[in-house]
C-alpha cells in the first residue's frame, strides 16, 4: 500500500495546506469587500441622481420664471412706448394749443383796439353833433 512520506514532505504539504487557506480567507474577505463597494457605490450613485435631478428641476424652475420676467418686462416696455407716444402726442397737442392762445389772444387784442376806434369815433360823432345843437 501506502507510501510513507518524508517528514520535511509532509510539512511542506502542511504549509502549503495552510498557505492556501490563508490566501481563500484573504479572497473571500476581498470578495465581500468588493461586494460591500460595489452596494456603497450603487447607493451613493442613487441618491447622486436623485440630487441631480433635483437641482435639474430646480434650474427649470429658474428658467421658466426667467421666461415670465422676461414677456412681462416685454409687455411693460411696450406698455412705456406706449406711454411715451402719447406724451409726445399730448406735448405736441399742447405746444399747437398754446401757439392758437396765443393767435386768438392777438386776434382779441387786435379786434378789441378796433371796436374801441369805432365807439371813440362815435363819441366824438355824438360831442360834434350834441355841439352843433
Amino acid at each position: 500500500g501506502s507510501v510513507a512520506r518524508p517528514p520535511k514532505l509532509e510539512r511542506l504539504l502542511a504549509d502549503m495546506g495552510e498557505a492556501l487557506e490563508s490566501l481563500n480567507a484573504v479572497i473571500k474577505g476581498l470578495v465581500q469587500q468588493q461586494h460591500e463597494l460595489h452596494t456603497s457605490l450603487d447607493q451613493m450613485g442613487s441618491e447622486l441622481l436623485s440630487q441631480i435631478t433635483g437641482v435639474q428641476m430646480t434650474q427649470q424652475s429658474f428658467e421658466d420664471r426667467a421666461g415670465e420676467l422676461r414677456r412681462e418686462r416685454e409687455g411693460l416696455q411696450r406698455r412705456i412706448s406706449d406711454i411715451d407716444s402719447n406724451l409726445e402726442q399730448l406735448r405736441a397737442e399742447a405746444a399747437a394749443s398754446a401757439q392758437q392762445e396765443r393767435q386768438l389772444r392777438e386776434q382779441l387784442r387786435s379786434t378789441s383796439a378796433h371796436f374801441e376806434e369805432l365807439i371813440s369815433k362815435i363819441v366824438a360823432e355824438q360831442d360834434s353833433r350834441l355841439e352843433e345843437k
